[in-house]
Formats: C-alpha cells, sequence, structure tokens
C-alpha cells in the first residue's frame, strides 16, 4: 500500500504473471491495477492483458467483459476487438467472431492470426470463397 505508482506496480506484477504461465495471479493483479490505475493507456493493457489471460483458461464470459471495457477505454484499438473474436469463435459463434475480426482488420490488425481466425469463422458461415481469401 506504500508503494509509489500503485496501479502501474500491479500491471508489471500482472504482466510478470501472465508471462510466467500463472493467469490466477495475472487476473488478481489486473484487476488491482484497473482499480487503481488512473491512466486509461495502463487501464487498457491491464483489461486486454486479463482478457487473454481468461480466454487462455476458458474463461469466456469475464474475457467478454474485459475485452468490451477496453474496446470502450480504446474504441480505434484494434486488440480489444480481436479478443471479442476470439472469445465468439471459442463459443460457436461464428458470424459474431466474423464481424469483430472484419472490424479488426478495419482498424488496423494485421497479424497472420487475425486473418487465420477470420477464415475459421467464415468457412463455419459456410462462407468458403470468402474464407480462402482470409
Amino acid at each position: 500500500s506504500q508503494l509509489p505508482n500503485k496501479g502501474r506496480s500491479m500491471l508489471k506484477i500482472a504482466d510478470a504473471s501472465r508471462q510466467s504461465g500463472d493467469c490466477a495471479a495475472a487476473v488478481h493483479f489486473y484487476r488491482l491495477a484497473i482499480q487503481q490505475e488512473k491512466k486509461p493507456a495502463d487501464i487498457l493493457a491491464a483489461r486486454i492483458g486479463a482478457g487473454e489471460c481468461e480466454l487462455s483458461v476458458g474463461a469466456m464470459r469475464d474475457a467478454e467483459r474485459d475485452y468490451l471495457a477496453a474496446n470502450k477505454l480504446a474504441p480505434r484499438d484494434s486488440a480489444p476487438t480481436v479478443g471479442l473474436g476470439r472469445v465468439y469463435l471459442v463459443e460457436h459463434r461464428p458470424g459474431d467472431a466474423a464481424r469483430y475480426f472484419d472490424l479488426a482488420v478495419k482498424k488496423g490488425a494485421k497479424a497472420a492470426f487475425v486473418w487465420n481466425d477470420l477464415g475459421v469463422a467464415l468457412d463455419q458461415l459456410r462462407r468458403h470463397k470468402e474464407a480462402q481469401v482470409a
């Protein structure tokens, strides 16, 4: 409680926990960072980090909540949009997933996995030619 920049410190601990594979600890520290941090960029990073951990352990509702909150904080950032697409793909909601992946691409996402995930969603929608293009 005596740390200066406590929120930023919690964010660093959360990132280190996630990198070591301890998502339970990471999410705990991301939550502390969200509560105590004032800078929108750090809150955004905490929301996205929490969403990534939650997605990796199958906590889809929590991941969706964090990605939606991150999307509100930074509507032009593609990362929360990609996260939402991945949540919906895992939940077998290919229409929603495709919509979010398409939006992420429009926001500037260029990573190959985004295009691949868009292709998977389109394939599940039986839009095979579009899937192949993606």
